[in-house]
This record gives structure tokens, C-alpha cells and sequence, in this order.
């Protein structure tokens, strides 16, 4: 099975220890938005997510492998 790639242009420089839990990731004060944490997830369900939310900006935090 081919691995997925994510490009991301522009990487977040907000620290992740600083926002507030939430369910399946945290919430950031600083975009007043819900960041997704990927990191324990396949890429079936990162694919999954990213097709349902495909007509919204997604924040998410990701593993570098």
C-alpha cells in the first residue's frame, strides 16, 4: 500500500502543549478553531476525514513520517 503525503505550504507555529484538550485533538484561542490530532490515526481515517471536510480549512497536527 502506497503511503499517503501530506503537503503543508505553511506549518502552524503554535504550541500544541498550550491549547485546550478536546475531543480528538485540541482547541486553539489563537484561530478560534478545533485542531485535529492525526497522530494516532491511519490514513484510511485521515483520508476519510479530509474528503467529509473537504469544504472547510482543516487544522491539523500531524506525525513528520
Amino acid at each position: 500500500m502506497a503511503r499517503m503525503k501530506i503537503h503543508i505550504p505553511q506549518h502552524c507555529h503554535e504550541d500544541w502543549g498550550k491549547m485546550t484538550p478536546v475531543e480528538k485533538g485540541a482547541y486553539c484561542d489563537v484561530c478560534d478553531k478545533v485542531v485535529q490530532d492525526f497522530t494516532g490515526r491511519t490514513d484510511d481515517d485521515i483520508s476519510r476525514y479530509v474528503l467529509e471536510h473537504r469544504d472547510k480549512k482543516i487544522c491539523g497536527r500531524f506525525r513528520t513520517d
